[in-house]
């Protein structure tokens, strides 16, 4: 138990006790429908009890409590508040905590159940939202234990508000790109929480700081995923703009389509995946580097010529595009001429990963429009108009993961640059 006291006009109450479930009370909108206490109060002495300065202000608190026979369960409370009253209200606050969590709780199932029913249209995103709203009780059974669920919730639902109304967008979304890559990594961490459940680091175990501390953190990433998914959504072009005005500008960079891993140049050349089974190591230490998010930004693979580095390298390409990580890639390959231009390479990653994000490609055609033959520029300025600055634009949007895979660059005409 612990008693809250007011003097005068204190619209909000803060104690330690009381903070460690619930932040703040304040009693001009406090409605406590499971709480037992006690309403008192003391004349004191004070220096403006007989002058006009006196004010006064009315709180309604609502509580159970013992009620004579006949009468409803629950009984409001309504008293004026004056300078020169000193007003003790005794409550448990263990259950006043439980109970503002529990409409926390309440109010991030309802977002997260809008924010599915709007997902309709794509099926990917309502599974997610929908193992979202399946781990929440395993998360608010951390977060209770830490005091923090009530801000966790109020995070959640902000951003629900700016999403919702763009979710419509997403029903010719295509089963790949940035958007699945996103809608992946949110199961990704759901499958994680559920895991420490099972294993027995759940609901009934949550006691351990760090238990409770990877589930929430869990949680946070969920809550970033989304926002990005709204970052992506909201930078896109608006829908008046033609698709075939984007098209237009994109193949005006002359990308090299030949140079795709998969193209059907690579059936030509013979290009293939490593055989199942083989080169496992070296397959496991790229995965790892992908996934990990603390790994180097750069994968130097090199070796002497023949010992199945381009092998390795599609089979990796496979491994990122059936993962949804694959941004773009670009194969050299001396034998052909556009396959070996060290001035294709950029506007063909460039148009590969418009391809891959609807974010960076509104970015990347807003370019264009300014300068329309940015793809014909040297290496260096072509980087930075058609990546660089449109990346720098949409970053929010970019799901972490991307990779872009360039192999044999020893085999374009001018090595040296």
């Amino acid at each position: 138990m612990v008693q809250l006291s007011s003097r005068l006009l204190h619209h909000e109450y803060r104690t330690d006790a009381v903070r460690a479930n619930c932040k703040s009370i304040d009693f001009k909108t406090l409605h406590v429908p499971i709480v037992q206490g006690t309403l008192s109060h003391n004349r004191i002495d004070s220096p403006h009890r007989h002058t006009n300065t006196a004010r006064s202000a009315r709180y309604s608190l609502t509580m159970d409590s013992p009620d004579p026979p006949g009468r409803p369960e629950k009984r409001k409370i309504r008293q004026t508040f004056r300078s020169g009253y000193d007003w003790t209200i005794t409550l448990p606050t263990h259950r006043l905590g439980i109970s503002i969590q529990q409409h926390g709780v309440a109010s991030t199932r309802q977002f997260s159940a809008r924010i599915r029913k709007s997902a309709g249209g794509f099926p990917p995103l309502k599974s997610a939202v929908g193992a979202v709203i399946g781990c929440l009780d395993v998360v608010q059974a951390a977060a209770s234990n830490r005091g923090d669920y009530e801000k966790l919730a109020e995070d959640f639902q902000s951003m629900a508000d700016v999403l919702i109304p763009y979710i419509s967008e997403l029903e010719s979304e295509p089963s790949n790109g940035s958007i699945a890559n996103i809608v992946q990594s949110i199961e990704q961490q759901v499958k994680e929480i559920k895991e420490m459940e099972k294993s027995g680091s759940g609901r009934r175990l949550l006691n351990a700081t760090q238990d409770q501390e990877d589930v929430v953190d869990r949680y946070r990433h969920i809550e970033r995923l989304f926002r990005q998914l709204q970052c992506d959504l909201t930078m896109r072009t608006s829908r008046d703009v033609k698709e075939q005005l984007e098209t237009t500008r994109l193949r005006g960079m002359f990308p090299v389509d030949d140079a795709r891993y998969n193209s059907s140049y690579s059936t030509i050349i013979k290009r293939r995946a490593c055989t199942v089974q083989t080169r496992e190591t070296i397959h496991q230490d790229l995965q790892t580097w992908t996934t990990n998010p603390e790994s180097a930004k750069i994968y130097w693979m090199n070796g002497m010529a023949g010992t199945g580095k381009t092998t390795i390298t599609y089979s990796l390409c496979e491994w990122l595009e059936n993962t949804n990580r694959l941004g773009a890639s670009f194969f050299c390959s001396r034998i052909s001429s556009t396959c070996r231009s060290l001035s294709r390479i950029v506007p063909t990653l460039a148009y590969q990963l418009a391809r891959y994000s609807p974010a960076f490609r509104s970015a990347l055609c807003a370019a264009l429009k300014d300068d329309p033959d940015a793809g014909t520029l040297n290496v260096v300025q072509q980087f930075q108009m058609l990546v660089y600055h449109p990346m720098l634009h949409v970053k929010g949007a970019i799901p972490e993961s991307v990779v872009i895979v360039i192999d044999a660059l020893d085999e374009c005409d001018d090595a040296y640059s």
